[in-house]
């Protein structure tokens, strides 16, 4: 075993969405008229998108859309300029909120972790790829030089992506980003990335719900990144592979060190905790946005909510009565 040494190494943050909640309409109204912003980007995905000095603001503009798939219907989208992502460095210090100034009330939606190093070994060709994380077949990748190498799943919110970083930067031909390296690393030559890519669903699995917890992030990224090894492509290791019998490969190559205490994944009982919490912020908002549209007192519709409850979904008889059935008025009313 032994850890890769690089002559020069940066981490930052490349990508970085948010979701910001909104409780109410005249909330939501209200803030977005104090707004000014550059100008309109365009639309898509149900949502307006309009340019700001140092990110990008989606609106929503589609209710049908969001009714089908349960969202809320005064969410907004924040997602930052690379660029400016890059000059705040690692931890974000100073970032602009355009909201609340409490970090607590911006959610992740996507956050991605890019460690660029500086080596002369050539990380996508000639190796198998392990992680402690998520078992993959190692040597699916790194026989014939392939631009990227994946590892996780993006379906289920998180993916390591390694590749040449030089390689990218003359492809693309982006100038700006090469003039931004070559400030630290001297060249761009012989650059490799390691960026991971967390979207949400994932990081609530782990309890990272929002912005207050950037640091837990950091660390969890550093982290996955000292499970992730590299094993040599040969006949000796394809043999021990396909045995399921990685403790005896020899010489494994670690990106990185890792002298924090590893995370530990919540139990279930957590999580379902957790996922209440969620839904019954969900339920506060859906009862707030009706409350706004009717003249119907909120008590009036959550006794009729309850009530509803007790008589189709759950069994009476194993239940306690309502605290106060209002039968005789909740009637009369029909919210479907």
């Amino acid at each position: 075993m032994r850890i890769i040494s690089y002559s020069k190494e940066i981490s930052y943050i490349d990508t970085l969405e948010l979701y910001y909640n909104f409780l109410s309409k005249q909330d939501y109204i209200e803030s977005l008229k104090k707004l000014e912003p550059l100008g309109k980007l365009g639309e898509a995905g149900g949502y307006a998108w309009f340019r700001f000095p140092n990110y990008r603001l989606g609106v929503i503009i589609d209710y049908d859309r969001q009714k089908l798939t349960g969202s809320n219907y005064y969410d907004v989208i924040i997602q930052y300029e690379n660029k400016y992502l890059y000059y705040l460095g690692l931890n974000l210090d100073g970032i602009e909120l355009p909201f609340s100034k409490s970090k607590s009330d911006y959610i992740y939606r996507r956050v991605d972790f890019a460690k660029i190093v500086k080596s002369d070994i050539d990380y996508t060709y000639g190796f198998g790829y392990v992680s402690g994380n998520w078992r993959q077949h190692p040597f699916k990748y790194g026989r014939t030089g392939e631009t990227t190498i994946y590892l996780g799943d993006r379906r289920k919110g998180h993916t390591l992506r390694i590749y040449n970083k030089s390689k990218e930067l003359k492809e693309k031909k982006d100038y700006e980003k090469a003039t931004r390296l070559r400030k630290v690393f001297g060249d761009i030559e012989n650059l490799y990335n390691f960026e991971y890519e967390f979207r949400r669903q994932y990081l609530r699995l782990w309890q990272i719900h929002t912005l207050k917890q950037h640091k837990e992030l950091i660390e969890f990224a550093n982290y996955l990144l000292s499970n992730i090894y590299l094993i040599e492509d040969t006949p000796v290791n394809r043999k021990l592979v396909d045995s399921n019998n990685y403790d005896d490969i020899d010489n494994k190559i670690y990106i990185q060190d890792y002298n924090g205490v590893p995370p530990k994944k919540p139990k279930r009982d957590t999580l379902v905790k957790d996922s209440l919490e969620y839904f019954y912020s969900l339920l506060k908002g859906k009862i707030d946005r009706f409350i706004d549209n009717t003249s119907i007192p909120a008590k009036t519709i959550i006794d009729y909510l309850t009530v509803k409850l007790y008589k189709e979904y759950l069994p009476l008889s194993s239940l306690p009565p309502s605290p106060s059935p209002r039968l005789s008025v909740l009637g009369a009313i029909k919210l479907e």
